[in-house]
């Protein structure tokens, strides 16, 4: 049975232009090692972000040693509670399973440079407002690494990185593309390993890669799938989520009863579980840890065709 979902093989949207989607210079090998660079240059002296995010985020504040607290997030996947910032303290958002496009300009223009956007889900978002934030190329195309950092300033070339990260494992993106999705699962792990130790630059393989890509035919796929999860699942769905006029990661569906990831992945349909880290921590954020529990972010991604997504309908209704 066909594999759905779950990580990427290499890459096979080719384009001809040569150029890169984003015009930023500043290019690392994983959106940590961006937000460690961003934190290193604005000196924050405190951070606050949404408890409904993975402890990669976290790996650059416990790193730098800055002081961070948790904000809640609402039914629409926007900051609730949240005071005004103090001087000195800053803001992470993330655009959520890049479905907050619109919200994240509204951020931009409330917090200014004082907001951090992870875009780690949301790598074709781009606005004209200078504004700190980060994506990640692996999560959006069959690379092994890359990450693009936006600036509001100019970055002093002592904190940008020269060399590549030595650990990447290109492995997996092979084996994956010859069929062999459980063996190179193992490599794919290694890869993901090989992140946030150090600063190191987006490897010439990735940047080649980006280079070449077709990002039209990438966005347009994403968006047609995503309306179709839209069109069959939007009335069923407890989240609050706007019409999305750009590329997804996920389209992120919360049912009103449970379905168990497991009904998925015993069908060869790798859903991920976003994010199981924020099971294990003792705040009481009870919404977010219901949606790290519970939600099934739905694959939009340029792989799939409509046979592909109604496969996993069928699912759906099945473990309604």
């Amino acid at each position: 049975m066909k594999a759905t979902g779950g990580y990427f093989e290499m890459e096979k949207i080719a384009g001809s232009s040569g150029r890169h989607y984003h015009g930023t210079p500043y290019r690392f090998d994983c959106g940590r090692s961006a937000l460690e660079v961003i934190l290193k240059k604005a000196r924050p002296s405190k951070i606050h972000l949404p408890f409904y995010t993975c402890d990669a985020l976290l790996q650059p504040l416990q790193k730098l040693g800055i002081p961070y607290s948790y904000y809640a997030v609402d039914e629409k996947l926007e900051c609730t509670g949240m005071a005004g910032l103090k001087k000195g303290e800053y803001i992470i958002y993330i655009n959520y399973f890049g479905v907050k496009d619109a919200y994240c300009k509204q951020l931009v223009k409330l917090y200014g440079n004082r907001l951090i956007l992870d875009n780690t889900m949301a790598y074709f978002f781009r606005h004209a407002s200078p504004h700190w934030g980060f994506n990640s190329c692996r999560k959006f195309f069959g690379l092994p690494d890359g990450s693009y950092l936006q600036a509001p300033v100019p970055m002093p070339k002592t904190l940008l990185a020269s060399s590549a990260n030595p650990g990447l494992d290109l492995n997996f993106l092979y084996l994956r593309s010859e069929g062999y999705v459980q063996q190179g699962y193992a490599s794919f792990l290694k890869n993901e390993e090989a992140f946030g130790q150090s600063v190191f630059a987006m490897s010439n393989y990735s940047q080649d890669a980006l280079a070449r890509l077709s990002h039209t035919s990438a966005k347009e796929k994403r968006i047609k799938n995503f309306s179709f999860w839209q069109k069959q699942l939007s009335h069923l769905n407890t989240l609050q989520l706007p019409v999305n006029k750009d590329a997804a990661m996920f389209y992120p569906y919360l049912p009103a009863k449970p379905i168990p990831h497991k009904l998925f992945w015993g069908n060869n349909i790798f859903l991920p579980r976003l994010w199981a880290d924020c099971l294990h921590r003792p705040e009481n954020f009870d919404w977010e840890k219901k949606l790290a529990s519970e939600l099934l972010p739905l694959p939009v991604d340029h792989r799939y065709g409509q046979a592909d997504l109604e496969k996993i309908l069928k699912l759906i209704f099945r473990g309604k």
